[in-house]
């Protein structure tokens, strides 16, 4: 076996096996030397439809159908390679699949519609009675996984080109495991969805399992609980000054109020004086007779005061008795004049 051939023969298991070229009892694999370099070329019958034609060039097959005017081939169900015209040059007749024939005539490896001739008909009809109908090998016919079944239990029909409705080739860019998983961005899909990149929705949002849509990551939710109390914070610093007080009423000049020691008492409002007679009143202490309204301070020996003499006095009574007053402050010398002295 050659390397060439050897090529062929894996390129034909690889199209057994390739959901694109799906073995049917409309597929075929046809190989014939069709531009005489001793070399077998092939024709594809696919199952979807579509016919293929590949030269073997420099020990590589290369899709030819276009530049082999063999494009927009639909419909076969067998293919037949014969010399029609006897010009030693395989020609191809392709069963379509309403039983009609058509012909195309091989010119150095760029075919020809010649399926008007009756002569070259009957000799084409000769050629495909003798090939007998073509049985696809079910050794390799291909048994399609769940994730490429269509309703009918087949396979999935397929395209070289994006096309709506047919399978593409996979890759990378978009890949279905066998176990249904589609991958974007990557063959190894974990998820029934699994994208290698940015998600971008230009309407309509995402649903979620709970039914939820939503069309905005920024959505706000509702407004939660209130938290516990806080620690309390640091003193903060000193206010503004406050606002002045209201003005005081200026004091009138002179007492407002004095007693005598002869026990009157005046008062004095805007320059006017009122006498108010007092029951005069005498108070004693240590034998010594002080008057109503006398002060007299107690001494040391009294009540001790650490830095010197207490401040604490007695005042005498209306009534004649003593009215202790005490102070925290101390002076030194004692404060005069002192009790019973």
């Amino acid at each position: 076996m050659t390397a060439n051939s050897l090529k062929i023969a894996l390129y034909a298991l690889l199209v057994a096996a390739s959901p694109l070229f799906a073995q049917s009892d409309r597929s075929q694999t046809l190989y014939a030397d069709f531009n005489g370099d001793g070399v077998r070329d092939m024709y594809v019958v696919d199952a979807d439809g579509i016919d293929h034609f590949f030269f073997s060039v420099n020990g590589a097959l290369v899709d030819k159908t276009g530049d082999a005017n063999l494009d927009g081939q639909t419909n076969t169900v067998q293919a037949v390679s014969t010399d029609l015209n006897n010009d030693g040059a395989l020609d191809l007749v392709l069963v379509k699949d309403d039983d009609s024939l058509v012909l195309m005539q091989n010119n150095r490896g760029r075919f020809s519609d010649v399926s008007s001739s009756q002569s070259l008909q009957t000799a084409a009809a000769a050629a495909v009675a003798a090939a007998g109908p073509y049985q696809a090998v079910t050794a390799v016919q291909l048994n399609c996984v769940n994730s490429i079944k269509d309703q009918a239990g087949g396979c999935l029909k397929a395209s070289s080109t994006p096309t709506l409705g047919l399978l593409y080739p996979l890759t990378q860019d978009l890949f279905v495991a066998t176990s249904g998983n589609v991958g974007i961005g990557t063959t190894n899909p974990g998820e029934k969805l699994e994208v290698a990149g940015v998600i971008y929705s230009s309407s309509g949002g995402f649903r979620f399992p709970d039914g939820s849509l939503q069309t905005t990551a920024t959505a706000q939710g509702p407004q939660g609980n209130q938290g516990p109390q806080g620690n309390t914070g640091p003193q903060g610093d000193p206010g503004p000054a406050g606002q002045n007080g209201i003005q005081s009423i200026n004091a009138l000049a002179g007492p407002i109020l004095s007693i005598t020691g002869s026990g009157s008492a005046s008062v004095s409002t805007s320059g006017s004086t009122i006498t108010v007679n007092v029951p005069t009143a005498t108070c004693t202490y240590s034998g010594k007779t002080y008057t109503t309204g006398s002060v007299c301070y107690l001494g040391y020996n009294e009540i001790p005061c650490t830095f010197g003499f207490r401040a604490d006095r007695l005042v005498c009574q209306a009534d004649g008795s003593w009215n202790l007053v005490t102070s925290s402050l101390c002076s030194n010398p004692a404060p005069t004049p002192l009790c019973g002295q």
